[in-house]
């Protein structure tokens, strides 16, 4: 499918403002070359539920992670309760790396600090980036964390 509309000069505007709108709105920091490329295969690797389970935790009033929300109705079918249960992750005891992106709009800092708190074998670190660009950026320095990670080191 063809999401991007070129301007006058054949440059992709609709799909480069796709991309721009999850990345930490610096162009600099990511291949911007790429746009029309990953904005064709937007939201590839997610589904419509999940999309829809990130909406309602976004619009919680409070933090919490709980279960996606069907309604009362279809929770106490699915649950036995009217609201969805929330997530224990103070149980998790392996240790978790929070690779968090300071200029991430979707996981933002705090949400990721919150939950470091929570869980208790955390480590969290911050990176000078956004969303986009820890899959498609210019600057993959923060991925001598990620290998030091998969090596067993510490970061």
């Amino acid at each position: 499918s063809e999401m991007c509309i070129r301007d006058r000069h054949g440059v992709p505007r609709i799909c480069s403002n796709i991309v721009h709108h999850f990345s930490e709105g610096d162009n600099t920091k990511r291949n911007t070359d790429r746009d029309a490329v990953f904005a064709s295969h937007f939201p590839a690797g997610t589904s419509t539920r999940l999309l829809m389970h990130f909406q309602q935790m976004v619009n919680a009033k409070d933090y919490v992670l709980q279960k996606f929300d069907y309604g009362s109705t279809k929770n106490l079918e699915v649950y036995k309760q009217a609201l969805p249960p929330i997530y224990n992750v103070s149980g998790i005891k392996k240790k978790v790396y929070l690779l968090v992106g300071k200029k991430d709009p979707l996981a933002n800092t705090l949400d990721a600090k919150v939950l470091s708190k929570v869980l208790p074998n955390a480590v969290y670190r911050e990176y000078d980036i956004g969303h986009i660009s820890f899959m498609w950026g210019i600057d993959l320095t923060y991925f001598e964390d990620v290998l030091k990670i998969l090596n067993g080191q510490e970061i």
